[in-house]
């Protein structure tokens, strides 16, 4: 009987849970979980993304839940009990019946092995179907789970970026900050001068959209833009003054910008470098860093803002107005220590920034 109660109790613990299993069979089909899962080869800096599932709502293994938990926590302690009693009890038997006893146990044991060898282990969570469904029939609170599991890639992908973690703490991740950012903005595609066109415009920063999280929500809907496509692409965030005749005071811009540093190569007094320019991806030396952003604002015009990483980007700055000849030749004299040589890369840049922008904003809308 003591070696039995182990066994009679995971019997009625089996019993119960097969009882629940076939009351919630008859139960309408729950609503979705909770988890939600993205898989694939995610796209990183160094290599391109590939296939890609998305399961929304997944269904909880109830074999990591606290009930299941607890159940083989009370076994664990009631086999102990029986063991203990069992030797207990077997020291006060003659010798004929520790040997059946032994035998018995030895004789469970491999009918218990062989059992479990030739049967396969049943999984509650194996052969669960899914149903594909498209962007466009997806409820909006499943469109908000897919954008929230694009944030998390994003913030995934700012760990292992080439710039480092530290360069993308000021940068949107959270889904609904993102959404109320969208949203309450107009998105454009020049920021506004007044007239005359200054040399310089007082500016106030209140988000960035880097390229982590436009990478990740192209390689989420498909586009063949790569995470280095979009090394130098951002949506810049700005509030207009109040003397601004725009419609909203909140606008969007999709720009260019690099993160610039001293150069790591030697420094020789008596033999000139020249011009250095580095490829995107390179890691950069961690001090003495400045964020440049360029972002249009005419036919030929960009408002130049630059941020030194150790002072906070999203805070009110002076932007320069430069022309695409100024541009050019700032980039053309190597000082910067980035890739761009000439204006028409940084254009070419500007394209894949609203390309990704339209993407982005018709995804919140």
């Amino acid at each position: 009987i003591i070696s039995a109660t182990p066994w009679c109790f995971f019997c009625a613990g089996a019993i119960l849970v097969e009882i629940r299993e076939i009351i919630l069979g008859r139960r309408p089909e729950p609503a979705l979980g909770t988890v939600d899962i993205i898989a694939g080869q995610l796209p990183m800096i160094s290599r391109r993304g590939g296939g890609r599932k998305i399961v929304l709502g997944g269904a909880e293994n109830p074999r990591t839940g606290l009930v299941w938990r607890l159940f083989w926590l009370l076994g664990a302690a009631v086999s102990v009990v029986s063991i203990l009693f069992s030797y207990i009890t077997l020291g006060q038997q003659d010798p004929h019946v520790v040997l059946i006893w032994t035998g018995f146990q030895f004789l469970w044991l491999g009918v218990r092995i062989l059992v479990y060898h030739v049967t396969d282990p049943v999984d509650p969570m194996a052969h669960r179907m899914l149903v594909a469904r498209s962007w466009a029939n997806l409820a909006k609170e499943l469109k908000e789970r897919v954008l929230e599991l694009a944030c998390g890639l994003a913030q995934c992908q700012m760990f292992i970026h080439p710039r480092g973690q530290p360069q993308y703490i000021e940068e949107t991740f959270a889904y609904r900050k993102l959404g109320s950012i969208l949203d309450g903005s107009d998105p454009t595609t020049l920021y506004p001068l007044p007239s005359p066109c200054p040399s310089s415009i007082a500016l106030q920063l209140t988000s960035v959209v880097g390229d982590t999280l436009l990478s990740s929500v192209m390689w989420i809907t498909g586009s063949e833009l790569t995470p280095m496509d979009l090394y130098d692409s951002c949506i810049v965030v700005f509030d207009l003054p109040k003397s601004t005749s725009a419609a909203s005071r909140t606008i969007a811009v999709p720009g260019v910008r690099i993160l610039s540093g001293p150069s790591e190569s030697p420094v020789d007094s008596e033999y000139s470098l020249g011009a250095t320019f580095i490829p995107k991806g390179a890691a950069n030396c961690g001090h003495g860093l400045t964020w440049w952003f360029w972002v249009p604002c005419g036919e030929g015009l960009w408002v130049q803002i630059r941020r030194p990483t150790e002072h906070r980007i999203l805070d009110s700055c002076e932007g320069e107005i430069r022309t695409d000849a100024q541009l050019s030749e700032l980039l053309a004299s190597g000082t910067l220590n980035i890739g761009f040589t000439a204006v028409e890369e940084v254009r070419t840049t500007l394209e894949l920034s609203r390309k990704a922008s339209d993407v982005l904003t018709e995804l919140f809308s």
